[in-house]
């Protein structure tokens, strides 16, 4: 089995580094072809961020945004709940930077969505994620701009009356 991602997610969108974990036993074909296939990029980002994960400081910056995520979704979801009690039944995963927010009745999701990113939130129609006949609707909130309680609560009862108008 082998695992790809990138940096651009948990470091910054302009690293534009991605990573390999593979077994053992494949590295020196891989390096083969590394060899063979140039990407382009300087290498003096690549050494920096060696040296960045080499020293730790990687592990320390994800646990840092681990636990400031966690509480930004914490606040998110309870404003969601104050705001929009019953309206919404969530997946909770342990990580993440967005919400998945299951309409509890009608089938706007797409109209909701163009609703609130009007309002400073980041969202998509969940219907479109599914390409059979058989869609659910929902929200794919994103919360990492939300700095407070009160903030997420603000926005939120913003769009709370068209919200509930199109949930008629």
């Amino acid at each position: 089995m082998i695992y790809t991602g990138t940096f651009s997610k948990t470091m910054m969108p302009a690293m534009r580094i991605g990573y390999l974990v593979m077994p053992q036993e494949t590295m020196a074909r891989f390096s083969e072809l590394g060899e063979i296939l140039e990407t382009g990029l300087p290498l003096l980002p690549q050494k920096i961020l060696a040296q960045f994960l080499n020293e730790g400081h990687f592990y320390r910056h994800i646990k840092k945004m681990r636990t400031l995520y966690q509480q930004r979704r914490r606040m998110m979801l309870e404003a969601i709940e104050a705001v929009f009690p019953g309206l919404f039944e969530f997946e909770l995963t342990d990580g993440g930077m967005h919400i998945v927010a299951f309409l509890q009745r009608g089938t706007q999701d797409s109209a909701l969505a163009a609703l609130w990113a009007q309002h400073q939130l980041y969202v998509r129609p969940l219907s479109g994620w599914y390409a059979q006949t058989q869609k659910r609707y929902g929200l794919v909130i994103g919360y990492t701009n939300i700095r407070s309680s009160a903030q997420a609560l603000e926005i939120l009862q913003r769009v709370a009356t068209e919200t509930r108008a199109l949930m008629q």
